[in-house]
């Protein structure tokens, strides 16, 4: 009976997880207790994580964004900056960021992500983040997303 019990919990934390996006390897103790073991970052998916703050953006009253290729060219740019230095540091000194605003009286933002274990682990981790989820509430018109591995860099604008 109680192997029973362990099993179908085992189960159910399987797909819970696995439905949720955060995924763990879940095993028993000899004790019976769960134990996590981290699975390695996840290569993210721009296009999910574009969807699902979408969708989260609608779920708060606020207008989706607009993909804007000039601002798509940031991000792909920055992406490969970040995986060396993961830093807003150089994010306004971009040339292609001149090239966007060259009177510079645009809004920019951005939000980095490093070592998630999933696109709604990136989200989550930036809705728990104060600084992150200014930039997701904030009336930006224009976005876009970048992500390879397990880094991701979404660029907002308005001009």
């Amino acid at each position: 009976m109680k192997s029973t019990i362990i099993t179908i919990v085992v189960i159910f934390l399987f797909f819970a997880l696995l439905f949720t996006g955060g995924f763990y390897g879940i095993f028993l103790t000899a004790q019976g207790e769960p134990t996590k073991i981290l699975d390695s970052p996840a290569k993210l998916s721009s296009e999910k994580l574009w969807f699902l703050i979408q969708k989260w953006r609608i779920s708060q009253r606020l207008q989706p964004y607009i993909k804007n290729q000039n601002i798509c060219k940031l991000a792909n740019l920055r992406l490969p900056e970040i995986m060396v230095n993961f830093s807003h540091e150089h994010f306004l000194d971009h040339s292609h960021y001149r090239e966007i605003c060259p009177q510079n009286n645009c809004l920019l933002g951005e939000n980095l992500s490093m070592n998630a274990l999933g696109e709604q682990s990136t989200l989550t981790g930036w809705l728990n983040s104060p600084e992150h989820l200014k930039n997701l509430k904030a009336n930006y018109q224009y976005s876009c997303i970048a992500c390879s591995n397990s880094y991701c860099v979404q660029e907002f604008a308005n001009f």
